[in-house]
């Protein structure tokens, strides 16, 4: 009996350790959507739609902390991409940072991406390209307009 009693109080441990990390996980998605980030990820895929490109509805994932995604395949049709990563947390952009600057080495450098240390948003491609791309251009005066100062480029 008293074994009994000890697997029922450990399956309520449980139970309400995964009922709380859901409930985190459900606060965590629905401040992002209400965030300043959020809505300037918006307003750059706003501004990008404008002159052709196509992002959809962003991407709201959790790992360990709330983060979204925009992103849009180029007209070029060679599976390349525009992404806009946006999150409350810099730990998940950093990760994001990392696979981009990997990305951007093993292509010769000739990606381009850029960041703004005010608010917690990137924009980068995958596109090689001699110059940085009009579309990261856009995305830079974008966030600058938006009173969150200038970008810089991820090296």
């Amino acid at each position: 009996m008293g074994l009994v009693i000890f697997l029922l109080i450990v399956v309520g441990i449980i139970v309400l350790i995964v009922w709380k990390n859901k409930q985190k996980k459900e606060k965590e998605i629905e401040d992002l959507k209400n965030s300043k980030v959020y809505e300037l990820a918006q307003k750059i895929k706003d501004e990008l739609e404008k002159k052709g490109y196509d992002f959809g509805e962003p991407h709201i994932n959790f790992i360990g902390n709330a983060y979204g995604d925009l992103t849009s395949v180029l007209r070029s049709g060679n599976y390349k991409f525009i992404h806009i990563y946006f999150s409350e947390y810099r730990g998940v952009l950093n990760l994001r940072k990392h696979n981009f600057r990997l990305e951007k080495i093993s292509k010769g450098g000739r990606c381009y991406g850029i960041e703004n240390a005010n608010i917690g948003i990137m924009v980068y491609s995958d596109e090689v390209s001699q110059d940085m791309p009009e579309y990261i251009k856009i995305a830079a005066e974008v966030i600058k307009n938006s009173g969150y100062g200038s970008c810089t480029q991820i090296e």
